[in-house]
């Protein structure tokens, strides 16, 4: 994932709190090549691997949007597992059934995670298209009002209306984020990326 912060942003906090004057340059310049060796949008872009990302819509070590510009780097299929408010940790993020589903379908001939296409608004009504194998037993948008940070907004799950080939629901007026998921028989769940609606 996207750190949300630049290495330069790491190498001048490192130096405020060691009184280095040269924060990009020695006793740092081995944190900061390292921070730039190992920064993942090194890595992202040339990837065309299948990858799943779980997170949670108010991780604080992987933000929203930071989490989605690693999404939409990959040149690969990318499916997302945004729960709402799951809280971070190593393993609780290994407890998702998804991870299991996700490597059956792509080593073991299982039956692949559903599949949601991006999102689309029109007013207060956001829509996408369900394609795959299994069956879905329900969809839900998830969205926020809230203008602060992406990791300290609120979230709400209401029903959504699944129609023949996709899913749609109405969000209120005043949202400023949102995005849709979906859940199948298994209770596999995959969602869009998120809308930023505070912009534009």
């Amino acid at each position: 994932m996207l750190f949300p912060f630049t290495v330069a942003d790491f190498c001048n906090k490192t130096a405020q709190m060691t009184g280095c004057r040269f924060p990009l340059t020695c006793p740092w310049g081995s944190v900061r090549n390292g921070m730039i060796n190992q920064h993942p949008s090194v890595y992202l872009a040339s990837a065309f691997m299948p990858m799943l990302f779980v997170s949670g819509t108010n991780d604080f070590a992987y933000p929203l949007d930071s989490l989605e510009k690693s999404c939409a780097l990959p040149t690969g299929e990318v499916t997302r597992c945004v729960r709402l408010e799951i809280p971070q940790g190593h393993e609780v993020g290994w407890n998702s059934i998804e991870i299991g589903l996700f490597a059956d379908q792509h080593l073991a001939q299982g039956l692949p995670l559903p599949k949601i296409q991006e999102i689309a608004r029109k007013a207060s009504v956001v829509r996408a298209e369900i394609t795959g194998h299994s069956v879905i037993r329900n969809g839900h948008p998830l969205f926020t009002k809230d203008t602060h940070k992406w990791v300290d907004r609120k979230w709400q799950r209401v029903p959504a209306k699944l129609i023949n080939d996709g899913v749609r629901a109405s969000i209120p007026a005043n949202a400023t984020g949102c995005f849709l998921a979906i859940e199948d028989q298994r209770g596999a769940y995959v969602n869009t990326p998120y809308l930023d609606l505070s912009v534009g």
